[in-house]
């Protein structure tokens, strides 16, 4: 007899062949094989060992990166093999998401070719073997994804699987805080849907409001619980200090003379202090205005100086003014940054619809995995649509095909609701994500990586329902052809 988890197993091996595939290309086709990358924000992460508890909770890293390479070089005495124990975690998270898609209620093969683009995803081909937080922080992220599916059909001790895998992906990189807000909306979503999803005997049937309040504990306790200990500890409620340092590389280009004499008269010191001392380093660096002198918007030399902006000028200068204290500096630059984003909101809002359109088409032009799936799904669904053309009726022809030949195939292995709830959890994820990225900085292709991952599951699902789709359309038209007509033979002589 059939064991009927067979189709779990195959579909399992096969994600597994194609991990030790990429491995091998990995290792293969790097000059240094797959030894750790070291970038410059690397040392940044080493400091840990080297500083009080105090200092790391008011450092502008979160702890879990700097917390992972210190034991990490404890236990191996260097960073050799990190990489590869990167690339393994990515491997879990992958096969748990397929296995809290499964449980979830879809379909093996649906669950496995939502999962196979995550095996290639760019943040794992180009940042598997650095020493920087986007590859484990893009992992961990979708880990959290993956338990939150578990958690929602299995209930129990997986709620706490989850609240820890969700805490480790910001700690590891703070850029992930945006699941704080996405995740209770899937969960909630998802909740609501769960009772009218197939098949809805596999999931228990908990109530609603039990597991909205469970969903809310394990995103939210943690957080707070861990900024509340940073603010009794460095006085400043929140993940990290850095929220400052980031946004002011855009709010920084909209200083100018209006904007610095409104400060002088409703901000508090050292406010407009800070102000002109950036705007005249502008100036003396000859920086270019954000928008022109008709009003339209230069987005590029906007980006092209964020560094410039953040590192040069106003992170130096709000250092020289507290002291050299890096949590008073940073809480500086965020007051000065809503001042004078509350002063010019509709050339923030600008830069947001500028820098929303170059994270869609940056993430279209790089993600292959879109590219490909998206044009093969324009394509049969072209000739899907040809289809139900040329089984229509046209008045004064023959009577068409049976109507049958292009209805869904009830057999179909992949519903329409799988796409829906992969494109919920996408579109969130995506969305999300690039909202957070462009709130306070420039939307740079490593950050949208990260987010972009989910992005090409719903169409590879969308494509293996449509392929199906076309294959039953074949094999009912060829049932409903009508035979060819015998020719009497002629008779000889």
């Amino acid at each position: 007899m059939t064991s009927p988890r067979r189709p779990d197993r195959w579909a399992m091996g096969l994600l597994l062949l194609q991990a030790v595939a990429l491995g091998i290309y990995f290792v293969a086709n790097r000059a240094d094989g797959f030894a750790p990358h070291l970038y410059p924000d690397t040392a940044s992460y080493t400091l840990l060992p080297q500083q009080t508890w105090i200092e790391a909770l008011s450092a502008p890293r979160t702890l879990g990166y700097p917390m992972l390479l210190a034991a990490w070089k404890a236990v191996v005495g260097s960073y050799a093999g990190l990489p590869t124990a990167q690339y393994f975690l990515h491997l879990a998270a992958t096969l748990l998401f397929f296995r809290g898609l499964i449980a979830f209620g879809l379909g093996v093969w649906s669950a496995f070719w939502a999962a196979t683009p995550l095996l290639h995803a760019n943040i794992l081909h180009y940042f598997a073997n650095a020493l920087l937080t986007d590859a484990p922080g893009a992992s961990l992220a979708l880990l959290a994804t993956a338990a939150l599916l578990l958690a929602l059909a299995r209930g129990g001790w997986r709620w706490g699987g989850f609240a820890l895998a969700l805490f480790a992906a910001y700690q590891v990189r703070p850029a992930y805080l945006f699941l704080l807000g996405t995740l209770p909306v899937a969960g909630l979503a998802l909740l609501w849907l769960r009772p009218h999803l197939p098949p809805a005997a596999s999931r228990p049937s908990r109530p609603f409001r039990a597991d909205a309040w469970r969903l809310m504990a394990a995103i939210l306790l943690p957080y707070l619980a861990f900024c509340g200990l940073r603010a009794g500890v460095v006085g400043h409620f929140g993940l990290v200090s850095f929220g400052g340092l980031n946004v002011v590389g855009i709010a920084a280009p909209l200083l100018s003379p209006d904007v610095i004499r409104t400060l002088e008269h409703e901000a508090p010191a050292p406010l407009p202090t800070l102000a002109q001392e950036i705007h005249q380093e502008q100036q003396r660096r000859n920086l270019p205005e954000p928008f022109s002198a008709i009003g339209w918007i230069r987005y590029g030399p906007w980006v092209q100086h964020y560094n410039t902006q953040v590192h040069e000028i106003a992170y130096p200068l709000a250092l020289k003014l507290t002291g050299g204290d890096g949590v008073a500096a940073n809480t500086l630059l965020a007051q000065l940054s809503l001042a004078v984003i509350r002063q010019r909101p509709a050339d923030y809002l600008a830069w947001l619809g500028a820098a929303g359109v170059d994270a869609v088409c940056q993430t279209l032009r790089q993600e292959r995995w879109i590219q490909l799936p998206g044009a093969l799904l324009l394509g049969l669904l072209l000739v899907r649509g040809g289809q139900r053309i040329a089984a229509a009726p046209v008045a004064g022809s023959q009577p068409p095909l049976p109507a049958a030949i292009n209805a869904p195939s009830p057999a179909s292995s992949v519903a329409p609701w799988d796409v829906w709830l992969l494109s919920l959890l996408a579109a969130l994820h995506f969305g999300g994500g690039v909202l957070l990225i462009i709130l306070v900085e420039p939307p740079l292709e490593r950050y949208l990586f990260g987010v972009a991952t989910l992005l090409p599951s719903p169409l590879a699902v969308a494509l293996l329902h449509l392929i199906q789709d076309l294959r039953a359309h074949s094999r009912r038209a060829a049932r409903h052809a009508p035979s060819e007509p015998r020719l009497p033979m002629e008779s000889q002589g």
